[in-house]
């Protein structure tokens, strides 16, 4: 540096510090859009743990309807068994029924033989009153 005056070369230093300084400021520029960017990664990783649960509640969602669905197939299933058990009850009714009638058939029946029978026998009884010295057999029909 021969040739140079002392504030030349203050000047050059002072330069060499200016570059630097510019150096350490384009730096600390660089990091300020780093750490820029890792906000904006750490909000994306936030919304992606958001979108992660909103997909879960829409997991729980789809069981829910699903559970939902096989609730409404069993209530259709016990309207169908409500169905039946009336069904049944008509049946014993009618069963009930038909043992009454089987009953009144019966009795009927036993008042038609009764009435017969009686018939029969006042018959053979005329049939007898009415003969003369015992000409009509009244013991054999």
């Amino acid at each position: 540096m021969a040739g140079r005056s002392p504030t030349g070369r203050v000047a050059v230093k002072q330069f060499g510090g200016c570059k630097l300084l510019a150096e350490q400021f384009a730096a600390c520029n660089l990091l300020a859009e780093q750490f820029a960017a890792c906000n904006l990664l750490a909000e994306q990783f936030a919304a992606c743990n958001l979108l992660a649960e909103q997909f879960a509640a829409c997991n729980l969602l789809a069981e829910q309807f699903a559970a939902c669905n096989l609730l409404a197939e069993q209530f259709a299933a016990c309207n169908l068994l409500a169905e039946q058990f009336a069904a049944c009850n008509l049946l014993a009714e009618q069963f009930a029924a038909c043992n009454l009638l089987a009953k009144q058939v019966a009795a009927l029946v036993k008042e038609i033989m009764y009435q017969k029978g009686r018939s029969i026998a006042e018959t053979r009884i005329l049939k007898c009153r009415g003969s003369l010295f015992g000409l009509v057999d009244c013991g054999g029909n």
